[in-house]
């Protein structure tokens, strides 16, 4: 080997060979190193055998994780030192400074931990009325297509689906129910009536939307387009339809004339 090759130094000879030397040694020993086998590692297993005329192909074993950038540069490790590090000092100023103390996390009105049993009532209420509006597009997109189904014998839910629906709070899903009725009765480009949810229960809620009040002279339907849209599905429904040439207005109370 090359370290054998090369010559003990003497003490007679000057520091510089003996440095150079030194240097030389440890860089052949680095080398050697390096280009040696490891003891103990196994033979990589072949990726392919051969059994009569069948060629069978070993299949990998799966590649070990990477580490990522970094954490091979080992900022994930100094950042959580780091966030640890800081979280104790505020800790420690909370005793002199309480505001300074940490905080729990800020969540989502409809995150699960909000409305669990032993959750604050005030939390929990608006976590389950966030949740409710939440639910209006999808509704609105379940209510469409029941409209396309209409209120045959085929599907007998129907009706009692949209009679929940237009009292529901959200407003477009009212309107988006009231809209399904006059759809299913037969807009301008049908011709029949196949379908049709003019039953007597929907006929009366849809009189009520459109026409009843409240105990304070208020409507009972907030919303003015569900009030009309109602209207209209009154007259697909067959029901007398307000006369053009009417001159009360179509909502509220009519307006009196001053006396002279």
């Amino acid at each position: 080997m090359e370290q054998e090759s090369m010559r003990s130094p003497t003490n007679n000879e000057p520091p510089k060979a003996r440095f150079v030397y030194a240097i030389g040694s440890l860089f052949l020993s680095l080398v050697g190193c390096a280009q040696m086998p490891t003891a103990g590692m196994s033979p990589s297993a072949p990726s392919s055998a051969l059994a009569g005329a069948t060629t069978i192909v070993a299949i990998a074993p799966p590649a070990a994780p990477q580490a990522s950038l970094p954490q091979f540069l080992g900022l994930t490790g100094l950042s959580s030192c780091v966030g640890t590090g800081c979280q104790r000092i505020r800790n420690r100023l909370g005793a002199r400074f309480p505001g300074l103390e940490a905080r729990p996390p800020m969540l989502a009105l409809t995150d699960p931990a909000n409305m669990k049993e032993d959750a604050n009532p005030s939390v929990k209420a608006a976590a389950e009325a966030k949740a409710e509006q939440d639910q209006a597009p999808q509704k609105v997109k379940a209510i469409n297509f029941l409209a396309s189904l209409g209120c045959g014998k085929c599907y007998p839910d129907t009706e009692a689906a949209l009679l929940a629906a237009m009292d529901d709070c959200n407003e477009p899903v009212r309107f988006a129910s009231v809209s399904a009725i006059r759809k299913a009765a037969g807009g301008p480009c049908r011709t029949c009536c196949n379908g049709s949810c003019c039953s007597e229960k929907i006929v009366e809620k849809l009189r009520k939307i459109a026409y009843d009040f409240d105990n304070c002279g208020g409507p009972l339907e907030q919303s003015a387009r569900v009030r009309r849209m109602a209207r209209v599905a009154l007259c697909a429904c067959g029901s007398p339809c307000p006369s053009p040439e009417s001159t009360e207005p179509e909502e509220g109370p009519s307006v009196e004339k001053p006396k002279e």
